[in-house]
């Protein structure tokens, strides 16, 4: 018994002091149109202790990677990604790439996707600390439908040579 009592001790302190991430990460525009080509700014506000290493941004199917990636963190200490999904911002110092207590910025240019309007993609943002821990954020943004219909075959009648008489009988 004593032995049960002492593994339940040892569990709950394993658990109230393990490491609790909770850094902040945020997309804007929140807000986009389909079918259109924009650029989504990703902000990552890292409140923990220690220093991330790794930012992986997963695209939603049916966002197209346009180019033009970039980031605030000293390119000195990053590997820019290649592949267009995920996209991987690596650590190339024993520090990070995004210090405790500071917030960073990265970008890319997408195509939407042509979707109904009010329609949510989720966009998965994994940080990884420089001690292989890992924190997954889903982030939603939300697509308005902006594309003018389609109006194919349409045949308009020819217009007759009547008038409107309302005296007439």
């Amino acid at each position: 018994m004593k032995l049960k009592a002492c593994f339940s001790l040892i569990l709950l302190f394993s658990i109230l002091l393990s490491p609790a991430f909770a850094s902040i990460v945020e997309i804007s525009p929140s807000t986009l149109n389909s079918s259109w080509i924009v650029t989504l700014n990703i902000s990552v506000n890292n409140t923990e202790s220690i220093n991330v290493s790794k930012v992986s941004v997963y695209l939603p199917q049916g966002f197209e990677l346009i180019g033009e990636i970039g980031t605030s963190v000293d390119y000195s200490l990053v590997e820019n990604p290649n592949q267009p999904n995920p996209l991987i911002w690596s650590n190339r110092s024993a520090e990070g790439i995004i210090n405790s207590e500071e917030t960073q910025y990265f970008w890319f240019k997408v195509q939407t996707p042509s979707a109904p309007s009010g329609t949510n993609f989720t966009f998965a943002i994994n940080l990884t600390y420089l001690n292989t821990s890992e924190e997954l954020f889903e982030i939603n943004v939300t697509v308005n439908d902006v594309d003018a219909p389609i109006f194919f075959g349409l045949n308009f009648s020819k217009p007759n040579n009547t008038r409107y008489s309302p005296e007439a009988n």
